[in-house]
């Protein structure tokens, strides 16, 4: 039996993979389960005993790649995970222990042969929903990956179940379902609302909508997590990344003289390798003490004084300046710049202020993240000596016999 995990050649999904296939052999060498998910540095400060919850045998994944073959989708997927794995690695993981399947999450039956779609029914013991489309999209991208993917998926998983029972449905969605926060500490509870309200964005709108369909859908008797992550940015293992467009922003912003933002405000941004580790080892959990988890800096999230201090910068802030940008990035024509859609995206993240609680992660799983501010300056680094670029290896080129 199989853990389906979508989003796997994305930046988190990679991540959750290498977890949920933990104990394994990484870049390193071989290694432990721990130290296959903490790395060089440890991925979060141990605040309380943790019994880790490892599955009685090794987790065979599948995954969802949308390409045309078998050979694209091996292609794109070790582009994804070379962070985590040498090509020897990578390889022997997909000889005995990831299914790749080739489709479309937002296409009936995932545009599957029907054959394949059985086979994926049958043996999906649980299902890890890590694809979304990013916040910087337009709403109908959002939509139709985060909505109508979720459909798909859920109608999978009801399958799953009433043929042998589904022993979980991890969602993963935004701490954006929240919409607009100024001044708050935001918890599970008061993040939940309408999806209708005008001031939820394209992704925390998709996200909402798609967390009711999960909710209204899968049988009550599926037990359902919905993880809500907030800023995800770098890795607090390494320097390097491969989520670039939020980093290049921070790098670039750094750089001015003047901030249009207010130095006091709170940045609620946490590595995607404390993510990604939370959301294996409460997917492994047999029982959970809630259904949904910020997954967050919380309290201690830095403000955007420390965070440009840690860059070694000073810039005086000017929040008054701030009414200047919106206007900027709302002219017509504007959306048709990457850097104005990912402002637009990431400003409500530099502005409102929201703290969002992470007490019941702490709780359920004894460790909180790393402050940014201790891996922000190694992130900018890495940018900087690669000129913002990942230094990607090619799949290699006599290597196409990988089976599955």
């Amino acid at each position: 039996m199989r853990t389906l995990l979508t989003g796997a050649t994305g930046f988190l999904g990679a991540q959750v993979a290498a977890r949920l296939l933990a104990p394994g052999v990484g870049r390193a060498g071989a290694a432990t389960a721990a130290a296959a998910s903490s790395g060089p540095v440890e991925p979060a400060e141990r605040i309380a005993p943790v019994e880790r919850i490892e599955p009685a045998e090794p987790v065979e994944l599948a995954v969802l790649v949308r390409a045309p073959s078998p050979a694209q989708a091996r292609q794109r997927l070790w582009r994804a995970w070379q962070v985590e794995y040498d090509f020897a690695t990578f390889r022997e993981l997909l000889r005995h222990r990831v299914r790749i399947h080739c489709g479309d999450l937002t296409e009936p039956g995932f545009g599957l042969p029907d054959q394949e779609l059985v086979e994926l029914i049958t043996g999906t013991e649980s299902v890890v929903h890590c694809a979304a489309a990013p916040g910087r999209r337009a709403e109908r991208n959002c939509q139709l990956n985060s909505v109508g993917g979720t459909i798909e998926l859920v109608r999978l998983a009801h399958l799953a179940h009433l043929d042998h029972g589904l022993r979980r449905f991890t969602q993963l969605s935004t701490t954006a379902v929240a919409g607009r926060r100024q001044d708050d500490l935001v918890t599970e509870e008061t993040a939940d609302g309408s999806w209708d309200r005008p001031d939820l964005g394209p992704h925390g709108r998709s996200q909402l909508l798609a967390e009711q369909l999960a909710a209204r859908l899968l049988p009550p008797e599926v037990p359902r997590t919905v993880l809500r992550p907030s800023v995800i940015l770098g890795d607090s293992r390494r320097a390097a990344t491969t989520q670039l467009d939020l980093a290049r922003l921070l790098a670039a912003l750094v750089r001015l003289p003047v901030l249009p933002l207010a130095g006091e405000h709170r940045l609620d941004t946490v590595g995607v390798d404390y993510v990604a580790t939370a959301v294996a080892e409460l997917h492994r959990r047999p029982q959970l003490r809630h259904q949904a988890y910020h997954l967050t800096a919380g309290q201690a999230a830095p403000t955007l004084r420390e965070v440009t201090a840690a860059l070694g910068a000073d810039p005086r802030f000017l929040p008054a300046a701030g009414r200047l940008v919106r206007g900027l990035t709302a002219l017509p024509g504007a959306d048709r710049s990457r850097a104005v859609r990912l402002l637009r995206a990431s400003w409500s993240h530099l502005t409102w202020n929201a703290v969002f609680d992470n007490t019941r992660a702490t709780a359920e799983l004894g460790f909180t993240p790393v402050p940014f501010t201790r891996f922000a300056a190694p992130l900018l680094g890495f940018l900087r000596e690669h000129r913002s670029r990942y230094p990607y290896l090619a799949y290699p080129a006599d290597r196409e016999d990988t089976p599955r």
